[in-house]
């Protein structure tokens, strides 16, 4: 579908720069709008706008448009998809997602045609005493090891930043599964990681 612009429209294209003129100051970018290496144009920098900020989603979210796109699918056969796919989803694509917002729908189309950023996982701690001689007891994972062990070495520098000390959510239900102490929950003595404090 060819789009009509008329005299006084705003467009954006993208483009990149390939020279950049320090001599001039009304014009100081030469930019190549296509493929090519010869410039088309020289522009001021009052002209250049900041792409749209990518935005943040979940790792299943993520995972889920990159296998999207793997299968050569557009916008519009994801969406489909994910309505016949999801096991919330008994009929039409307007019945299975009438309840997400508007807002919904343009992160997931920016995330589509701009790209993103994935969300981090939240990140625990898992403390047992923080009061035993002044000293903190808490469970930690050394690499190459599948196992947790106890400590009461580690510094609230450590806890904050070394990550043997922080396990996500999807971590602790794993191993609270293969915990050796019968009705010790692990759930009950994590801490969410805080390095902003």
């Amino acid at each position: 579908m060819k789009l009509e612009y008329n005299v006084d429209d705003t467009i954006y294209v993208k483009g990149k720069i390939k020279k950049a003129d320090e001599r001039s100051d009304k014009y100081p970018y030469g930019v190549v709008f296509d493929n090519s290496d010869i410039i088309n144009t020289w522009i001021s920098g009052q002209v250049i706008v900041e792409p749209p900020a990518k935005p943040t989603i979940p790792k299943g979210v993520a995972d889920e448009i990159q296998q999207a796109k793997d299968m050569h699918l557009n916008f519009y056969m994801y969406i489909t998809k994910f309505a016949s796919d999801s096991a919330t989803c008994d009929f039409a694509l307007y019945n299975c997602l009438a309840d997400v917002s508007d807002e919904q729908f343009k992160i997931l189309a920016d995330a589509w045609y701009n790209g993103y950023t994935v969300e981090k996982p939240k990140l625990y701690n898992l403390i047992l005493n923080d009061d035993c001689n002044g000293e903190v007891a808490c469970l930690l994972k050394l690499t190459g090891l599948d196992r947790i062990y106890a400590s009461s070495d580690a510094s609230d520098n450590d806890l904050k930043h070394n990550e043997k000390y922080q396990f996500t959510q999807e971590e602790i239900d794993k191993y609270n599964k293969n915990f050796w102490i019968k009705n010790f929950g692990l759930n009950d003595y994590k801490v969410e990681v805080r390095t902003d404090d």
